[in-house]
């Protein structure tokens, strides 16, 4: 889903991973080997804890690779992931990786981002939000597959990524069925 309110823009992804919480929650904070599973994410070193920085370098559908800083400002085990970076009033993001536990053993991944600043105007909403989208959909499928490697579970192959364009009441919803 993108939401849109002036300076402000929001992504939101999900996809359903048929592993338990504990599982997603091991891969998702072992930083270190982020760059053997994540498409998005081709490095990311620093400290998985409240208050800890961490330093990454992404790579988002064609555009140039940007370096980036940022602090965990959410640390819940087997619940959420979250860091926030950049100059609050020009651009800043804070990035979220939120796990819901489902019947079955398996567990909701809501993958998403809040921008906020001036440069989040134009351009990058026409341009740059649709790429950011598209790649972390990407992002969450490679997760999945990383947990699958890790796990002797069979994957559950439906994912399903809503994408706002405009108003929030208006969605698209679409199933993913790729790997």
């Amino acid at each position: 889903m993108v939401h849109k309110d002036g300076v402000n823009q929001s992504v939101r992804t999900e996809i359903e991973i048929a592993a338990t919480p504990e599982r997603v929650w091991e891969v998702l904070t072992d930083l270190a080997a982020y760059p053997d599973w994540n498409p998005v994410m081709r490095w990311l070193k620093g400290d998985a804890r409240l208050g800890g920085a961490i330093r990454f370098r992404i790579e988002i559908g064609g555009l140039p690779p940007l370096t980036l800083a940022a602090k965990i400002c959410a640390y819940e085990p087997q619940r959420e992931l979250a860091w926030r970076g950049g100059p609050p009033s020009v651009f800043s993001g804070m990035h979220y990786l939120r796990l819901t536990p489902l019947e079955g053993g398996r567990t909701r991944l809501v993958h998403g981002e809040d921008f906020r600043g001036v440069l989040v105007r134009g351009l990058f909403r026409r341009w740059v939000m649709p790429r950011i989208v598209r790649s972390y959909d990407e992002m969450n499928r490679a997760n999945r597959r990383a947990i699958d490697r890790r796990s002797s579970h069979r994957p559950n192959r439906r994912a399903l990524c809503r994408v706002t364009t405009g108003a929030p009441d208006r969605t698209r919803a679409r199933k993913d069925t790729t790997t």
